[in-house]
């Protein structure tokens, strides 16, 4: 397993290419690679599937694929909304910040933020649950919800 922690930040284009590159051949060679970075686009290269970060916790886990088109394919407000930020997606802002060390609320990290949370939401954190190939960590996809 090689865990890359931002391996390109500060990397001239080529180079990044170049580590991209070698990643992308240990992965066919059967070598684990966990790449950690802001840099979708270069996770996007590389990956599988993405993990998705929000105030320390995992909020989903989305197949490669599910990055394309308008997004229809990811399941959390927050995914949706970084996809929605990107330059290519047309650039949309999501007003406000992810919280600070100590204004994390008790319940879901997002719920401040979220557009479809629950009232459940503000005072219980949602568990990861698994949906096929993807994990979601979001009461609106909990069975009978």
């Amino acid at each position: 397993l090689v865990v890359a922690d931002e391996p390109t930040p500060g990397l001239d284009e080529k180079t990044v290419k170049e580590t991209l590159n070698h990643f992308k051949q240990m992965k066919e060679d059967g070598v684990g690679v966990l790449l950690i970075t802001h840099d979708i686009h270069a996770a996007l290269e590389i990956a599988d599937r993405i993990g998705i970060f929000y105030s320390g916790y995992v909020i989903e886990i989305a197949e490669n694929k599910d990055f394309s088109g308008n997004g229809e394919n990811l399941l959390h407000p927050y995914t949706k909304s970084l996809y929605n930020a990107l330059p290519a997606n047309g650039f949309e802002l999501t007003k406000g910040h992810q919280p600070l060390h100590g204004e994390i609320p008790e319940g879901c990290p997002y719920y401040n933020r979220c557009e479809m949370a629950f009232d459940r939401c503000k005072n219980e954190r949602p568990q990861l649950i698994s949906l096929g190939n993807k994990k979601i960590r979001c009461f609106k996809y909990e069975e009978g919800a």
